[in-house]
Formats: structure tokens, C-alpha cells, sequence
């Protein structure tokens, strides 16, 4: 159950409430190894820092 509960994106802390773990480490270690991560939305951001920066029309450009 709490492999299905972190898989489905439910807080590790709210998953170790329900469990009855004294710790969320406790859950993410026992528990969600059972599912790879994907870390697609993760490393989106990541590249979304190496994009041009837009400026808006009302923001100044302080340095160059």
C-alpha cells in the first residue's frame, strides 16, 4: 500500500502517518524502491536554467 500511495504522488511524510513510521525516511526507504523514479520533470527545470531569460517590459536589466 504505501508503494501504491508514493506512486501516486502522496507526501512521504502523509505516507509515514498512515503507516504508523516514526520517520518519512523510514517509508521512502522501506517502501518506494519498488518504483524507478522518473526524473524527466526534474531535469526539465534543470533546463529550463540554461534558457535566455525574457524580461518583461517593466523590468530593467541591471547587469550585463
Amino acid at each position: 500500500m504505501s508503494s501504491l500511495c508514493a506512486a501516486a504522488g502522496i507526501p512521504a511524510l502523509e505516507i509515514a502517518r498512515l503507516m504508523g513510521h516514526a520517520k518519512a525516511t523510514t517509508t521512502l526507504t522501506v517502501y518506494t524502491h519498488l518504483f524507478a523514479d522518473d526524473h524527466a520533470g526534474n531535469m526539465a527545470a534543470l533546463g529550463a536554467l540554461e534558457a535566455a531569460p525574457t524580461y518583461g517590459e517593466n523590468v530593467i536589466r541591471l547587469r550585463r
